[in-house]
């Protein structure tokens, strides 16, 4: 799917030049991680690109892109007459709570958590990857609404070596979404509109200079895990090439937790201690479980921390944002 280069390598090199990308990958996220497992989950999507293209002529006022309309936020997407298209599976692996890798049969995207951003720093697929500099918006934390656009570097490798770095123009956005009908014909009543993208000037063959961009718009909802729906469209570059998919979830899956109360409560089995370590993976606070039931003000700067419970046979990392008070 990326880029809008191609180029008839035979498959091994494509192989060797896809494994290599990934093993490279891979270790940035070991050093990254410091020694913690990976989480894994599954995602099954629906493409339903050919629906939604009627689909969207019929709700949307106008094309739904980094100038997000404000009328989507009463529209509603039905898919219920929407019949079964290919499913499309993705597996998730998070690395010590800060490197996330989403796992598909043709790409793997991997993403870095900072202070409640998310940001896409790199896609691979079998002919080349693209890799971003500070990394596309993907999803900030707690933020209902907000515009941000920026610059950045976009550096394309292609399966036989040679590699271009190209300035891009950033954007991010969130929205109201309005409702989602599932094809099962169930309605999710309020959902948030990402709209996350970039775009770059690029020579045609007459010599001229033309905008080519890269848009992917999300529907989310409170309490799913994945976007419900996922719109990925190209301009001016890689074919013009749109997808669109209707996430499989079947109900939320992510239980929500009380923000003010201990992560121990949560926690089956015998707490042994509980560890709160900076970012950088420094260790400035250890409790055992004595002192773990019974505190509550950590004395910490306002900030995020990586806090670890330690079991009998597990020990179980997550990362958390306290306000200076606890």
């Amino acid at each position: 799917m990326f880029p809008a280069f191609k180029y008839d390598t035979p498959s091994l090199l494509r192989t060797t030049v896809m494994l290599w990308i990934i093993a490279a990958t891979c270790a940035a996220c070991v050093n990254v991680a410091a020694a913690h497992d990976a989480d894994a989950c599954n995602e099954t999507r629906t493409d339903v690109t050919e629906f939604f293209k009627t689909l969207a002529d019929k709700t949307l006022a106008t094309p739904l892109g980094a100038d997000c309309n404000a009328s989507a936020a009463e529209a509603a997407l039905d898919f219920s007459q929407c019949s079964d298209g290919n499913k499309i599976s993705f597996t998730h692996s998070v690395y010590g709570d800060s490197i996330a890798v989403r796992q598909g049969e043709a790409e793997m995207s991997w993403y870095a958590d900072t202070e409640g951003i998310r940001r896409l720093k790199g896609i691979v697929t079998r002919v080349s990857s693209l890799n971003f500099s500070e990394g596309l918006i993907y999803n900030i934390t707690g933020n209902a609404a907000t515009e941000i656009s920026g610059t950045d570097t976009l550096t394309i490798v292609h399966a036989d070596g040679s590699s271009l770095q190209i300035p891009i123009v950033t954007t991010y956005a969130v929205r109201p979404g309005g409702s989602v009908i599932t094809a099962e014909g169930d309605t999710i009543a309020e959902t948030t509109i990402h709209v996350a993208g970039y775009n770059f000037r690029i020579a045609d063959e007459a010599g001229c200079n033309s905008r080519a961009t890269y848009t992917a718009t999300r529907w989310e909802a409170e309490g799913r895990d994945f976007p419900v729906v996922e719109w990925v469209r190209y301009s001016g570059w890689n074919g013009n090439v749109e997808s669109v998919t209707l996430s499989a979830e079947e109900k939320p899956a992510r239980k929500t937790r009380t923000a003010d109360r201990h992560v121990a409560e949560y926690r089956p089995g015998k707490l042994k201690g509980l560890v709160i370590s900076d970012l950088s993976g420094k260790t400035v606070r250890r409790y055992n479980a004595a002192e773990a039931a019974g505190t509550t003000d950590y004395g910490l700067p306002r900030g995020w921390y990586i806090v670890t419970e330690e079991y009998d046979d597990t020990s179980i990392s997550e990362k958390k944002y306290f306000d200076g008070q606890k």
